[in-house]
């Protein structure tokens, strides 16, 4: 996640269309029209398509290992990061893996789920086989510890049969937004697969942080059965912080709100206003951040720019302005979808000029929502 530093100071990515832009809530039949919109009888598409607003949830699959699971939940534990583990079945008959399983369930950082007995793909399995493989693994989540409710298919293989089937059971099914491949970059340290670019055949930790930049984080999924993913998670951590971006867990409705069965909070646009201590401007296009105004209280949404910015359906047209810095921001133009910038507290109706930079646009000038005190400089 790319940010850009403030400028100054004093200064479902939804694409909904609404008339109150004061309103921050989404319509009831909007909001069910775009839950039943989202689901899917996928195992690996997530409800939550992002961008995500730079916060990175991390799953692992297949464990838990003797050897590896524990020395994943130590570097998770000494970072600090939340994780969710795919258990399967299989792993938890031995008395030491129920031991560590129960280990995860008593640590609050981290949650246990269910991700089938015996790894089969459950497609195309009888009914009587997809449930034993489902309840013999939640049995023995149960005995751990858990309260299990989220499963991800093996291998992400699921048809809309075996997904009603899975939740039926109470379950929510959990894809990814990341494959990192990890099993794949197991031995050698270096992945073959065609869907890797071959920059990244030796660089797991700079694969995924090309595939978080598509979503501006997501979930990422990983093995803890892998001894090269423990290898390298210290790393990785290091390195998807050092892009700018923070961890969540997938319980998180702020992040994951159709997952968690909740209504998506609204993510302001482009020049619409904002909370600066609860920023989800990124939320909606990744490159933005919440500029305070006024009294710092409340802010606007911006983006760095050169000649031109991008525009939401519903939203106020948006302008690259010139600031009194000499830079550029996309700010919202001031007509009927901000009722004429009052939606925007902290800002005036000004007309200033377009901010051409390298973009090789014509110059313009419009009358733009712009903080205040930038119409008194």
């Amino acid at each position: 996640m790319k940010r850009w530093p403030l400028l100054v100071s004093f200064a479902l990515s939804s694409s909904c269309s609404r008339s109150g832009l004061s309103d921050h809530t989404l319509d009831a039949g909007v909001w069910e029209e775009a839950l039943e919109a989202s689901r899917s009888c996928s195992g690996v598409e997530m409800e939550d398509a992002g961008p995500f607003g730079g916060r990175v949830m991390l799953t692992f699959d297949d464990g838990p290992h003797r050897v590896n699971t524990p020395r994943v939940l130590a570097t998770l534990r000494a970072e600090q990061v939340p994780a969710t583990f795919f258990a399967l079945g299989e792993m938890l008959e031995s008395a030491d893996q129920l031991a560590i399983a129960q280990e995860i369930v008593a640590d609050p950082l981290f949650d246990l789920a269910n991700h089938s007995y015996h790894h089969d793909d459950l497609r195309y399995v009888s009914a009587s086989k997809l449930y034993s493989e489902v309840d013999g693994t939640h049995e023995r989540l149960v005995v751990a510890g858990a309260a299990p409710d989220l499963f991800r298919f093996p291998y992400g293989a699921s048809t809309c049969t075996s997904r009603d089937r899975v939740e039926s059971r109470g379950y929510r099914v959990v894809g990814w937004h990341v494959d990192s491949v990890d099993w794949c970059y197991a031995g050698s340290g270096s992945c073959s697969l065609s869907r890797v670019p071959s920059a990244f055949r030796h660089d797991m930790v700079g694969y995924v942080l090309d595939l978080l930049e598509e979503h501006d984080g997501g979930v990422v999924l990983l093995h803890d059965i892998q001894s090269r993913t423990a290898d390298v998670l210290p790393a990785l951590i290091t390195a998807i912080r050092d892009a700018g971006y923070t961890f969540a867990a997938l319980d998180d409705p702020a992040v994951l709100p159709l997952l968690n069965g909740v209504e998506p909070p609204y993510d302001p646009w482009l020049g619409e206003t904002c909370d600066p201590a609860d920023d989800r401007c990124s939320f909606a296009e990744p490159d933005a951040w919440c500029e305070p105004v006024a009294d710092g209280t409340s802010g606007v949404c911006m983006r760095a720019c050169e000649g031109y910015c991008p525009d939401r359906t519903g939203s106020a047209t948006t302008f690259c302005v010139e600031t009194p810095v000499g830079e550029g921001v996309c700010l919202g133009r001031s007509d009927d979808a901000n009722h004429w910038c009052d939606d925007v507290p902290g800002t005036v109706a000004d007309e200033v000029d377009r901010f051409v930079g390298a973009s090789g646009a014509s110059a313009a000038r419009r009358t733009v929502c712009v903080p205040e005190d930038w119409s008194a400089g």
